[in-house]
Order: C-alpha cells, then sequence, then structure tokens
C-alpha cells in the first residue's frame, strides 16, 4: 500500500497484491450512513479508471466504525452534483 494522496491523482491509496492494483479512494463519515463528497477529479477518476475503488468508514468517530467497499460503476451511477463554484472575479 502506497499513500498517494498528495499527488491529486484521485485517489488516496495505491495498493498491490498478486499482480492486482488497486486505486482506492478512503472517505470517512461520521453517520452510519455512506454519503460523502467527491471532487471532481476523484469522479473523472472513478469514471475512467477500472482499478478505481471507494472505501467508505462509517461512524467514524465512534468505537464501531465500519467499513463498505463501493465499486466505481457504483459511484458513478449514484454521483449528484449538488455543489457549483461560481468565481465572479474579473
Amino acid at each position: 500500500v502506497t499513500r498517494v494522496a498528495h499527488l491529486k491523482c484521485g485517489w488516496d491509496l495505491t495498493t498491490a497484491r498478486d499482480g492486482q492494483g488497486l486505486h482506492v479512494e478512503v472517505k470517512g463519515v461520521s453517520s452510519s450512513m455512506p454519503s460523502v463528497l467527491l471532487t471532481r477529479n476523484e469522479l473523472r477518476r472513478a469514471e475512467a479508471d477500472a482499478a478505481w475503488l471507494l472505501a467508505v468508514v462509517t461512524s467514524a468517530l465512534t468505537d464501531s466504525p465500519a467499513l463498505t467497499k463501493f465499486d466505481r460503476a457504483t459511484v458513478t451511477a449514484a454521483a449528484d452534483p449538488t455543489v457549483y463554484r461560481v468565481n465572479l472575479a474579473p
């Protein structure tokens, strides 16, 4: 496992095992519902990268956090744009 979040590649961890690689985006939420925000870059990688995977830790601030993994097809199908940046500077 290699941490790559600082490289802004669209995922946080690169893993390799038995010749299989994964690009894992990790999100943590305090609630028990796996509802997260993705950046545009993360969503683009999910759409284009067959090795991309989302790992969500729910109840992250409790004594019993839970990890759920979501494949890229599930993530991209559920993606709903809710925030837009509006730059009004000349």
